[in-house]
C-alpha cells in the first residue's frame, strides 16, 4: 500500500473516532473501539506516519480599532500555529499610532498575508 494511501486512511480513521466520540448522543460499542484501535494500529506500523506533511494554512490577517485603550490591534495567523484542538492560533500586535500599523500590514503583504 502506498504512502499517500496509508495517510489517507490513518486520517481517516481519526476522522472518523473523532467525530464518533465527540458526538454526545452517540456512544460506540466497545467491540466497534477495538476494530478502529486495531485499524489504527496496523495503519501506524505500516509506516503511515512516516512522512506526515506539516499544516500550512493561509497566511491571514485583520485589523481592529477601539478595542479598550488600544487604538489598533492586528490579529494575523502565520498558517503554522493552532491550538490543540486544531483551530488557528492568531498572534496579536497593538498600536497607538497609525503610521506603525501602516508600516506593519505592509510588512505582513510583503511576506504574504492576506486581508480576511
Amino acid at each position: 500500500m502506498p504512502k499517500i494511501e496509508r495517510e489517507r486512511e490513518l486520517s481517516e480513521l481519526v476522522r472518523e473516532a473523532f467525530d464518533r466520540f465527540t458526538d454526545p448522543d452517540f456512544v460506540p460499542p466497545n467491540h466497534e473501539l477495538k476494530v478502529w484501535l486495531e485499524r489504527a494500529i496496523k495503519a501506524l506500523h505500516t509506516g503511515a506516519t512516516e512522512v506526515v506533511p506539516k499544516r500550512l494554512g493561509k497566511k491571514k490577517f485583520n485589523v481592529t480599532g477601539n478595542v479598550g485603550k488600544a487604538k489598533y490591534i492586528v490579529n494575523y495567523h502565520d498558517g503554522e500555529k493552532i491550538y490543540s484542538d486544531g483551530s488557528d492560533f492568531y498572534d496579536m500586535k497593538i498600536f497607538n499610532n497609525r503610521k506603525r500599523l501602516a508600516k506593519f500590514v505592509d510588512d505582513l503583504r510583503q511576506n504574504g498575508y492576506s486581508d480576511k
